[in-house]
């Protein structure tokens, strides 16, 4: 089985929903709680309760593509043998590789920062 560029693309990028997410409750304007929804977001009168609407959500749309699309072409995937895993190893350093990304963004983290703190808790509850 060849893995495609096309392929590694979607699942590199959908594998940074998590952090997406994670960036996307941080640019969030939590002073716009309670303010009626505006579902019309092309209108000039409208405005999107985000920092940097277009590209938070942009990134955070992109990711969410990708990794539905890499569930979706995997569901499809049939391979032509069986496939058997035979074994399973726990690498410390993988881990560390991992939730690197995730750390660093909450490297001024501040309970006060309602963003970083509802971040926090999302990194938390996908970690565990």
């Amino acid at each position: 089985m060849r893995f495609r560029a096309w392929i590694s693309f979607l699942i590199f990028i959908g594998s940074y929903l998590p952090l997406s997410l994670i960036l996307l409750a941080q640019n969030y304007d939590y002073s716009s709680i309670g303010n009626p929804i505006c579902w019309a977001f092309w209108k000039p009168t409208c405005t999107i309760p985000f920092k940097n609407p277009w590209f938070a959500t942009g990134i955070f749309l992109l990711c969410l593509v990708c990794f539905v699309l890499t569930l979706v072409l995997l569901a499809a995937l049939r391979p032509y043998t069986p496939i058997t895993v035979r074994s399973a190893s726990h690498v410390p350093a993988d881990l560390m590789n991992y939730s690197l990304p995730y750390v660093v963004s909450f490297m001024s983290i501040d309970y006060q920062d309602t963003g970083k703190f509802i971040g926090f808790l999302i990194f938390l509850a996908w970690m565990f």
